[in-house]
């Protein structure tokens, strides 16, 4: 993995630790995911990816809206700095809510998959590693998207749909 640049480290580094500080023993864990932990990421422009995982709602310790707020006042103070705005992006879940080694417990396959390479800035470790994700059926969608695309593409020009071998989609 390569090193992410400075503004992308630091602001990682504050934020988690902001949000453990604030959210106490009602975080569960903090797990960055996405371009900041695959190499893909351009200073700049992308984001970070966060989920904040909150422990199940019987061990809060304050009420959730209360929770949520605490969030929010974190986040804002990143959103309304002008070195930060662009970088955060985040969701809310329970712990219940979270994928299982052999469940995805109603996530979109493809964020479990980020998740499986992504990293618990709590523990720091990827406690999805072995996350058992079938990327046959992705690789197919995702094909099935460009081929409609593609398709898309050529019709106002008139163009008949050519034979899908002669432009070869099927590298994936």
């Amino acid at each position: 993995m390569s090193e992410l640049p400075v503004e992308y480290k630091m602001f990682q580094k504050k934020f988690s630790k902001d949000l453990i500080q604030k959210l106490g023993n009602d975080l569960a864990d903090l797990l960055v995911y996405g371009s900041a932990v695959n190499s893909n990421l351009f200073a700049g422009v992308s984001d970070i990816n966060f989920i904040v995982v909150l422990n199940n709602p019987d061990k809060l310790t304050k009420p959730v809206d209360q929770i949520i707020n605490d969030i929010s006042e974190v986040a804002k103070e990143y959103r309304e700095n002008p070195m930060f705005t662009t970088m955060l992006s985040y969701e809310v879940l329970f712990q219940s809510q979270m994928p299982q080694k052999s469940e995805l417990n109603g996530f979109e396959p493809i964020k479990a998959l980020a998740l499986s390479k992504g990293m618990s800035l709590k523990s720091n470790n990827n406690p999805f590693s072995d996350l058992k994700i079938e990327t046959k059926p992705l690789k197919e969608n995702a094909l099935q998207v460009l081929k409609d695309l593609f398709n898309e593409l050529i019709e106002p020009l008139g163009i008949p749909n050519l034979p899908y071998p002669y432009f070869s989609f099927t590298s994936l």
